[in-house]
């Protein structure tokens, strides 16, 4: 992979500048940052491997536009708000990235533990921090090259 030489340039500035610890942490970018917690998305995964059924629904099984009513309909008095605008996009975009499709469960995961959510929630943050670091070698790397 080539690396354009103002790019190194850039990056060997800030190394300098700030340190290495610091000079190789990318700075914040542009865009919307991310609204909905890794609780709450582990609050939407648990609900998605729950029957609808045991929730007093008529349905055999979740759909997105059920699921996303739902959500937004007991978010608040669950502790979690920031559903309480949530999309069917943004429940298909969470459900894919843990690979769950709930509209096509062939059987269905028992919740037996009271603190799933909370052991979830753990998982989600161990490997995203995992992600994070695995970048920052990466880009470690690529500079020691």
């Amino acid at each position: 992979m080539e690396v354009d030489y103002t790019t190194v340039r850039k990056w060997i500035k800030r190394v300098l500048d700030l340190g290495v610890k610091e000079g190789l942490i990318d700075k914040p970018r542009s865009g919307r940052p991310q609204d909905i917690s890794a609780e709450s998305r582990a609050f939407v995964i648990s609900l998605a491997c729950m029957k609808p059924k045991d929730l007093g629904y008529p349905h055999e099984i979740w759909t997105q536009r059920l699921l996303a009513k739902h959500i937004r309909e007991n978010c608040v008095k669950e502790g979690y708000p920031d559903l309480s605008s949530i999309t069917q996009g943004t429940i298909s975009k969470i459900l894919n990235a843990s690979n769950i499709k709930p509209h096509k469960i062939e059987y269905y995961v028992a919740k037996v533990d009271p603190e799933f959510d909370q052991k979830a929630a753990n998982v989600f943050a161990t490997y995203r921090e995992a992600n994070e670091l695995s970048e920052k070698f990466k880009k470690k790397k690529k500079l020691n090259q």
